[in-house]
């Protein structure tokens, strides 16, 4: 008999992690914004959930969290 262990994975939001970043940097929305080469509201709206990162913007977010592979 096999036993198969579950494996739980949190995933988290692209814009929680930019958020919890963001705070652990100290940075101002508009500061973290410029670094990402977006406008504040973008990044904003990122941080609420309301809009989910464009494809061509989320490599940027990774490279400035730090992820990219």
């Amino acid at each position: 008999m096999v036993r198969r262990m579950k494996l739980r994975v949190k995933c988290v939001p692209l814009g929680e992690r930019v958020r919890e970043t963001r705070g652990e940097r100290l940075l101002t929305q508009e500061d973290a914004a410029r670094e990402i080469g977006v406008a504040p509201r973008t990044l904003q709206n990122w941080e609420a959930g309301s809009v989910t990162p464009r494809a061509k913007h989320q490599r940027k977010i990774l490279d400035w969290l730090g992820d990219a592979a």
